[in-house]
């Protein structure tokens, strides 16, 4: 997709929005944010099926057969997405300082440690002034 056809697609959503019911306008949000969870971390190798990331996220509900790894992974990505939402709805910037202040803890258990150490060894702190 261009750019110019995106911003065409956000212009029609901006004139429609108004108008639309607010329980509409919540579940499309609901729905994006199952969507763009399974998807992310899909990418990454999640075998969690969007039923089962829906069960996770909408429904409070563990699925079988799968690793705690993945089930929280889908959750943390959800809880990180709505962080940054949440800035973003503030007007707050989206910098690497403020992405360094996603709850970082309870996402730890999700990652592989392997991972982790590769950012932190390719993205040392800034020296002090």
């Amino acid at each position: 997709m261009t750019w110019e056809r995106l911003l065409q697609k956000k212009e029609q959503f901006s004139k429609i929005r108004d108008i639309l019911p607010r329980e509409a306008l919540e579940s499309f949000d609901r729905s994006f944010d199952i969507e763009y969870a399974h998807n992310s971390t899909a990418i990454e190798g999640n075998t969690l099926t969007l039923i089962q990331t829906k069960a996770i996220l909408e429904d409070g509900l563990s699925v079988g057969g799968k690793t705690i790894r993945e089930i929280y992974e889908v959750a943390n990505h959800a809880k990180a997405f709505t962080y940054v939402k949440k800035r973003v709805a503030e007007g707050k910037p989206l910098d690497e300082s403020s992405m360094k202040d996603i709850p970082f803890a309870e996402m730890i258990a999700a990652l592989e440690e392997a991972r982790l150490d590769e950012y932190l060894s390719i993205n040392p702190e800034p020296a002090a002034e």
